[in-house]
C-alpha cells in the first residue's frame, strides 16, 4: 500500500478558523511495502497506528484528536484554548501522509499484512529485515508488536493456498512478532520440501532476545552481566558479543522463549501506563540456508529478522515518576532522543544527496556525521538505519487530546523517517 507523499506544505482554513498545515516531503513517491529484492534506493516504510481510547479514558472525558483518512493520512487536531491570543494557543490541524495508516478499529492482522508480511519473502531470499514500533508510553507499541508472547495459533497469517488473510481469532489477537514467526516457519518448511537431490537445501532458525536498560545491554534468554556491542566492519554489521542464540524448530518454541525472556524484562507501573516497559527489547530471528553450488562447494547465506519493541518516551509530569523510575525515564528519553537525532541527520543527508543540499556553485555538501555512538540503542540499529536492509517503522499514537504534544512529536519524527533511503541487498555468502 503506497502513499503519495504530498509535495511541500499547503495551508488552508477550516471551519472555526483552525489552520490546516499538510506535512509532506519532497513530492517523491516510493514503491511502498512490496516484496522483492530489486536494486536501487527506496524509502524506509513508515506506518502509523492509532489505538482506541479505553473505557476509563472516555469516562474521564478524554476525546480523540487524531483520525485516519484514506488509509494513509493522519490528521491531528489541537483545540483552541478559550480566551487566549497567542498564535501557539490557537486551534491547529496538521495532516501527515504515510505509506499506510490504521485507525482504532484496525485488526492485528490488517497491520501485519500491510507492513511486515510483504518482506518475509525477502528475508527467506537472504535480505535482512527490521521492524520496530515507536511512540510515547501507553501508545500501544507492545500490543502492536505482540511481544507479550501471545500464542501463534494455527492461522497467524495467510501463506499459500489458504488465502484467508489470517482472519481467525488467533490471528486477530496476535501482533507482528507471532504472525511474522508463523510465516517464517511456513516459508522455511515449504522450501525444505521443495529441495531435493543434488540441490537439496538445509535450513535452520536461531533466535536471540535482549534488552537495552539504562544504557546497558542485557541478555533476556540467559541473564547475566552487561554485554558489549562490537562492529564487524568487513561485513558491515553490528553484533553483541556473548549474546545467547537458541536453535528453534517452530513458532511456538520461539514464543515460549519470548515469554521466558519477558519474565526477565524490566517493567513497572507508572501514572501513564499500568505495565510500562522500562527497556527497549530486540528479538532477532536468524535464518540460515545451506546448499551446494554447481561446483559442489558448500554455500551458506544467513539473513536476520529484527523485531524491536521500543520503550515509550515519557513526560515526568504525566507519569508522576520519582526516584528510580524517574532515572529510568530519563535514560529512555535519552536513547529515543539519540534515535530521533539519527533520523533527522539521515533525512537531511538524503535530501542533500537528492540535490536539495547543494552549496555555492552547485557543489554538493558532504553528508553530516550520524552520531550512532550517542546511545546503545542507536548503535544496535545502525545497520538498519543505514539502509542495508528492509526497514519498517510503525509509529503508535494515543489519540487522547491530553497527549496531543506526545502524539504530534511522534508524527513529526515518523514524517522525517520517510526520507531515509534504504538500499537492501542480499546478505554476504560464507
Amino acid at each position: 500500500m503506497a502513499a503519495r507523499r504530498p509535495a511541500g506544505k499547503r495551508r488552508a482554513t477550516l471551519a472555526g478558523g483552525a489552520e490546516l498545515l499538510s506535512q509532506g516531503s519532497d513530492g517523491s513517491q516510493d514503491g511502498g511495502p512490496s516484496a522483492g529484492s530489486g536494486s536501487g534506493a527506496s524509502h524506509m516504510i513508515v506506518a502509523v497506528r492509532i489505538r482506541p481510547l479505553s473505557k476509563e479514558e472516555l469516562a474521564a472525558g478524554k476525546r480523540s484528536c487524531c483520525e485516519v483518512i484514506n488509509g494513509n493520512t493522519v490528521v491531528i487536531t489541537k483545540a483552541a484554548a478559550s480566551g487566549v491570543y497567542l498564535q501557539s494557543q490557537q486551534a491547529k490541524v496538521n495532516e501527515y501522509a504515510f505509506d499506510c495508516a490504521f485507525g482504532p478499529d484496525a485488526t492485528q492482522s490488517q497491520v501485519y499484512e500491510a507492513t511486515a508480511k510483504p518482506y518475509i519473502e525477502d528475508l527467506l531470499s537472504g535480505i535482512n529485515v527490521t521492524v520496530f514500533a515507536y511512540g510515547a508510553t501507553g501508545a500501544g507499541k507492545t500490543h502492536t508488536m505482540g511481544s507479550s508472547g501471545t500464542t501463534c495459533g494455527s492461522g497467524g497469517s495467510s501463506s499459500g493456498s489458504g488465502g484467508g488473510g489470517g482472519g481467525d481469532e488467533a490471528a486477530a489477537a496476535s501482533g507482528i512478532m507471532p504472525q511474522s514467526l508463523v510465516d517464517v516457519f511456513r516459508g522455511v518448511e515449504a522450501r525444505r520440501r521443495a529441495g531435493s537431490g543434488a540441490r537439496a537445501e538445509t535450513w535452520s532458525v536461531r533466535v536471540s532476545y535482549l534488552e537495552v536498560y539504562n544504557e546497558q545491554i542485557l541478555d533476556l534468554l540467559e541473564p547475566g552481566g552487561c554485554l558489549q556491542v562490537c562492529e564487524d566492519k568487513a561485513r558491515g554489521v553490528v553484533k553483541v558479543a556473548g549474546l545467547a542464540e537458541r536453535r528453534v524448530a517452530s513458532c511456538d518454541e520461539v514464543l515460549r522463549l519470548l515469554r521466558a525472556g519477558n519474565a526477565n524484562r524490566k517493567t513497572e507501573a507508572t501514572g501513564a501506563n499500568a505495565v510500562s516497559s522500562r527497556s527497549h527489547a530486540v528479538l532477532q530471528v536468524s535464518v540460515t540456508r545451506a546448499h551446494h553450488d554447481d561446483c559442489g562447494n558448500d554455500v551458506v547465506r544467513e539473513s536476520k529478522l529484527s523485531l524491536i519493541d521500543l520503550a515509550g518516551s515519557e513526560r515526568a509530569s504525566a507519569t508522576n515518576n520519582t526516584g528510580a523510575l524517574l532515572r529510568q525515564g530519563a535514560s529512555i528519553n535519552k536513547s529515543l532522543l539519540s534515535l530521533a537525532n539519527c533520523i533527522n541527520t539521515l533525512a537531511q543527508n538524503a535530501a542533500r544527496a537528492s540535490g536539495g543540499g547543494g552549496g555555492s556553485g552547485g557543489a554538493a555538501r558532504a553528508p553530516a556525521n550520524v552520531k550512532y555512538r550517542d546511545s546503545k540503542l542507536t548503535r544496535l540499529l545502525k545497520t538498519s538505519l543505514e539502509g542495508r536492509c528492509r526497514v519498517v517503522m510503525i509509529a503508535n499514537l494515543n489519540p487522547s487530546h491530553h497527549t496531543y504534544d506526545d502524539s504530534h512529536n511522534t508524527l513529526h519524527y515518523a514524517n522525517r523517517a520517510k526520507d531515509i533511503k534504504v538500499r537492501a541487498a542480499l546478505s554476504a555468502l560464507s
